[in-house]
């Protein structure tokens, strides 16, 4: 059960396999991913507040990818402001590091899983 983390981690692809340093997005591309962001967040908020109390892990591995995805909404912003002058952004490895950072990955939701069922059992 220790190394399932690490298990997982070395099998969930890695963003630099779809997106390499030098890919270009049009400052309007930036805007329609950031718009799907904010659509699927708001989507998620609802489905929170409309979840019942009595599933707290359902709550917060909501609230693990409200969260991931609000610095990743933030960072795309971050990143249509420095395509502005050009119309267009050029990404570097840097860029798609900080991304990487941002998105929810199985690891963190399986910890948040485990952590829980921790909980439980000390309650027990």
């Amino acid at each position: 059960p220790i190394l399932i983390p690490h298990i997982i981690e070395h099998h969930t692809p890695k963003l630099q396999e779809f997106l390499k340093p030098g890919t270009e997005f049009t400052t309007q591309e930036l805007f329609t991913i950031h718009q799907s962001l904010k659509d699927g967040h708001l989507f998620l908020q609802t489905m929170k507040n409309d979840t019942d109390d009595s599933l707290p892990t359902v709550h917060r591995l909501i609230q693990i990818v409200l969260d991931k995805n609000t610095k990743l909404m933030s960072h795309i912003l971050l990143l249509m402001i420095k395509s502005q002058k050009e119309k267009k952004l050029i990404l570097t490895s840097e860029d798609l590091d900080q991304i990487e950072q941002y998105l929810v990955s199985p690891k963190d939701l399986y910890l948040e899983l485990v952590d829980e069922e921790n909980k439980r059992k000390l309650k027990k």
